[in-house]
């Protein structure tokens, strides 16, 4: 579903949460903005997103977000805005969903990530590869996702069984395994080639 630019750190009613891309500014910055790191505990060392509450920020903090951004993605051509979130949720309540649903076993019970919240992951997941219930554990509290294809264009899913209660979890069924496995190859593939960068060691 196509929807027009949601302005994610353009004005005070815009989504209310924004996942961030870490590596696009220094600690002091997210600090400053008092950003939430969402971090594995099974790989505390890797970069994650930040979580920051849009509520929370002055116009000129939204302005320099957005400074940010164009600099960043020009010169890196990586993805600042991994995320636009609507949810009444609190902050951590978004946080702890967020960790708990990328935190994934395989078939052999083996642990892994689910890197659901980068955008081309995203789409693919609402596309073709989960069905409506996943997506509805997928997004947890979360009422509305927002995210941003390559070419630019904002696109959005919408829970339709939306309560702020929704605490059901996410099951990978085991035939939908092999599709994950190619998704994570083309992936690796897209990042080699510059058109879109995809964090490695990654389920999806």
């Amino acid at each position: 579903m196509t929807n027009a630019s949601p302005l994610p750190f353009g004005t005070a009613s815009s989504p209310r949460f924004l996942l961030l891309n870490a590596i696009a500014a220094d600690k002091s910055l997210w600090k400053a903005l008092h950003a939430r790191y969402i971090v594995s505990t099974r790989m505390p060392d890797t970069v994650f997103p930040t979580l920051v509450d849009n509520e929370k920020l002055d116009d000129a903090q939204r302005q320099q977000l957005h400074d940010i951004m164009k600099t960043f993605e020009k010169k890196i051509s990586e993805c600042f805005v991994l995320a636009a979130l609507d949810s009444p949720a609190s902050e951590e309540e978004i946080a702890e969903h967020i960790v708990r649903t990328m935190n994934i076993k395989t078939p052999e019970g083996e642990p892994d990530l689910l890197r659901f919240y980068d955008p081309l992951v995203f789409r693919n997941l609402q596309g073709w590869l989960f069905h409506s219930g996943q997506m509805e554990a997928l997004l947890g509290p979360i009422k509305t996702w927002h995210w941003r294809d390559p070419d630019g264009t904002w696109k959005k899913y919408t829970s339709s069984t939306y309560t702020n209660t929704n605490e059901r979890t996410l099951q990978i069924r085991e035939d939908q395994w092999p599709s994950l496995q190619r998704m994570s190859t083309l992936q690796r593939v897209l990042d080699s080639s510059g058109v879109w960068v995809i964090p490695e060691n990654t389920s999806a």
